[in-house]
Parts: structure tokens; C-alpha cells; sequence
């Protein structure tokens, strides 16, 4: 999904910048690609933290939703717009298989590693089993 962001650049040649659609969530640096670095990483503390909140993610609107809306905020600056994965926002956890060497998962197989807290299964024999 791709949220419109407003960067206002200083005289110095900071930069700092907010997103319309999302209250609260602004971003700065010392030029232009930093302030929209810190713009990427502004939005995803914030979405976190909506998250957490159980709060409700807004909606992006266009570009010039926001504009015609006000103008006058918009001037001296310039517009970017900041793709986000909405995927890590949606709460669920995802299950997944990986391999991993057997220095990871155990140093005693016999009794396992008290440092991961994973046993390997012990074989049990019993009379008339093999």
C-alpha cells in the first residue's frame, strides 16, 4: 500500500516531513534521503504501535485528495510516497520450517541443552520390542 508524505526542506538543507493520512507520524534528517529513510522507519514505529494499541490502521487517500483539501499546508515543500508491506501490520503470526545445524539445536543428545531447552527423544526398550 503506498501512503503520500509531505518533506519540507529548510534552508540548511534539513528535511523533515509528515504523513497526511496518519496523525502524529512525522520524520526529519539531515537532507532529503535521510528524511525519507526516517520516513520508512517513522511509519513502521507508528503502525507498530497502533497495532499494539489495537487501534485502527487509516487509509491512505491520494496525493490530491490532499491538496485540494488544503492547499496552503502543501506549498514549499515536495511530496513523496512511501510504500509499506501491510503484511507485518496484520497481527497474525506465520509458521514456518527452517533447518539448522546440529550445533543449534542441541550439544548433549542424550539429555539435551539446558541452553536451548531442546531434548532429543530417548529410545525406550521394553521386553518382546525391539
Amino acid at each position: 500500500m503506498q501512503y503520500p508524505a509531505f518533506i519540507e526542506i529548510d534552508a540548511d538543507g534539513t528535511s523533515s516531513g509528515w504523513f497526511p493520512d496518519v496523525d502524529g507520524c512525522i520524520f526529519a534528517g539531515k537532507d532529503i534521503d535521510e528524511a525519507y529513510a526516517d520516513a520508512a522507519n517513522a511509519f513502521r514505529a507508528h503502525f507498530e504501535a497502533l497495532v499494539d494499541n489495537e487501534l485502527k490502521i487509516p487509509a491512505p487517500k491520494p496525493m490530491q485528495a490532499h491538496i485540494i483539501a488544503n492547499a496552503a499546508e502543501y506549498s514549499g515543500g515536495q511530496w513523496a510516497v512511501i510504500n509499506v508491506n501491510m503484511d507485518q501490520f496484520d497481527g497474525r503470526a506465520e509458521r514456518i520450517n527452517i533447518t539448522l545445524p546440529p550445533s543449534f539445536t542441541a550439544s548433549d543428545r542424550s539429555s539435551g541443552d539446558k541452553h536451548t531447552g531442546v531434548r532429543q527423544p530417548q529410545r525406550v526398550y521394553r521386553r518382546g520390542y525391539a
